[in-house]
């Protein structure tokens, strides 16, 4: 449709917001993760390859928009998610190897690596079958979490109580 596309996005992103409750929920333990990075004031920010449109409807549909002082979305240049994680660190005024990228697929491993932060990979959801955690084993991520709750643990352990934390 290269002559009608905007029709087509603003048909896709009014069903996108329709579905989204019907298909969409937080991870069980997922804002009691968030609270605690929160309370030991990191800064978090979300960095998707989704466009902001739809990555807008999510957070704020999953009542998540509040945890993330920055959304960096994907581009219609394609993906760009190594530069807009510089991008992200670069506004805190981190170094990179201050910071945490928590992401769920091979290409996340990558992009984290190629921005210098720490690859956290997190293999809690229903998609993350062994076929797909071989793939993001392979690019060597320095955690793996299965479940919510080992990220939450280890966010206890490895996260200081001061701005300029671990992560």
């Amino acid at each position: 449709m290269p002559g009608r596309w905007r029709e087509a996005l603003e048909l896709f992103i009014d069903a996108y917001r329709e579905l989204h409750p019907r298909m969409a929920r937080p991870f069980p333990g997922l804002e009691e993760a968030l609270s605690l990075l929160h309370s030991r004031n990191v800064p978090l920010a979300v960095v998707t390859g989704k466009g902001f449109r739809s990555a807008s409807i999510t957070l704020e549909m999953l009542d998540l928009r509040r945890h993330f002082e920055r959304v960096e979305a994907g581009s219609s240049d394609g993906a760009m998610k190594p530069r807009a994680i510089l991008k992200v660190v670069e506004g805190w005024g981190f170094s990179p190897w201050e910071v945490a990228y928590l992401g769920d697929s091979p290409y996340d491993m990558r992009a984290a690596r190629e921005a210098g932060v720490l690859a956290l990979a997190a293999a809690w959801a229903s998609s993350a079958t062994e076929e797909r955690l071989k793939l993001v084993r392979a690019e060597g991520p320095d955690e793996l979490f299965h479940v919510v709750e080992q990220f939450r643990c280890w966010v206890e352990h490895n996260t200081g109580r001061s701005r300029h934390s671990d992560v």
